[in-house]
């Protein structure tokens, strides 16, 4: 007869809870702001952002330069997010940039900040509507053109940016556009960063004086991070106990499902760390139940974990597990 015991599930602090990952951005208006009565509108509709701004004639207050905005990948919503540098990663989007007229120039794409001693330096891989390259510059990153693309306003062009630590140690990008990809290219300075980067995508558009018809429009759609299309998702984390088990728990296959209003939303199996721990990624918003089981192991839950950016109060929910596994008979393997 086989012997079943208590799946033990522990909903503790800073794990118990469903926690933002990169699967957001934020917008940054008027990082330049040069002409202050020029009209901006903007757009945040994952995989896809709109940045637009018209009236670019002037506001007759020095510098009359540009206006520029911007967006940056984001854990919130709200803040841009500092990745670390050892962390990998690939930025990619869909490009369509337009500009009415064509010059005075409009350019936008990549824009990438990178810590320095003094706050940071900004690279940008971009095209332009009036000398139709396609080229990334700014320190501390390498200058590179793709010599044989051009861009026209109005064409949609695929770019990406990958930024890694390669074996020599040091930090290089990678530049991609429409399939074709640059060598690896090690960033300058770099024992002057400190310790963060952030990649997302602008748009500038150059004032022409006495014209109220000068703007530009910069639309970023399918924005892949790492691969996958950006949209706002979540990890559930928290921790599983195999009570009466003295095997290597990183072994045993947990099955967990995910359910709302007793209707299971998605299913699969897991496996904790050495100390049980858990992560389920890429979840919806939304409020769930979640339940684990494993072979000779009664079946558990946890209820309500909320996943829309805000924390619940664990230690209730800690309690109520308690009352449920005291009440629990579980199912039969």
């Amino acid at each position: 007869m086989k012997r079943l015991v208590l799946l033990a599930l522990v909903c503790l602090g800073l794990t118990g809870w469903a926690q933002a990952q990169v699967n957001d951005v934020v917008i940054l208006d008027r990082v330049f702001n040069d002409d202050s009565d020029s009209i901006s509108n903007h757009v945040k509709a994952l995989p896809k952002v709109i940045l637009s701004d018209t009236r670019l004639d002037g506001d007759g207050r020095p510098p009359e330069f540009a206006n520029r905005h911007a967006w940056f990948v984001s854990a919130d919503g709200v803040n841009p997010l500092q990745i670390p540098l050892d962390e990998e990663w690939t930025l990619e989007f869909d490009l369509t940039l337009t500009g009415i007229p064509i010059s005075p120039r409009k350019e936008a794409g990549g824009f990438i900040r990178i810590g320095m001693p003094w706050g940071y330096s900004e690279g940008q891989f971009m095209v332009n509507t009036d000398a139709h390259e396609v080229v990334m510059f700014g320190y501390p990153f390498r200058d590179y053109r793709f010599t044989d693309l051009s861009y026209y306003s109005g064409n949609t062009i695929r770019l990406g940016i990958r930024f890694f630590k390669d074996t020599d140690g040091r930090y290089k990008t990678v530049y991609m556009a429409n399939g074709r990809m640059s060598p690896p290219l090690a960033l300058v300075d770099q024992r002057l960063f400190t310790g963060w980067i952030t990649p997302g995508g602008y748009l500038q558009v150059n004032i022409q004086a006495g014209n109220p018809n000068n703007g530009g429009t910069a639309v970023f759609d399918n924005i892949r991070w790492n691969g996958r299309l950006l949209r706002k998702t979540f990890a559930i984390t928290g921790s599983v106990e195999l009570r009466e088990f003295g095997g290597d728990v990183t072994q045993v296959p947990i099955r967990t499902e995910l359910r709302q209003g007793g209707a299971v939303m998605r299913s699969e199996t897991l496996f904790t760390d050495a100390t049980g721990n858990y992560t389920i990624a890429d979840v919806s918003p939304g409020t769930y139940d979640v339940a684990f089981k494993a072979s000779h192991w009664l079946r558990t839950g946890c209820s309500g974990y909320y996943c829309g950016g805000f924390r619940r109060d664990w230690r209730k929910r800690l309690a109520d597990q308690r009352r449920h596994r005291r009440r629990q008979r579980g199912d039969a393997v």
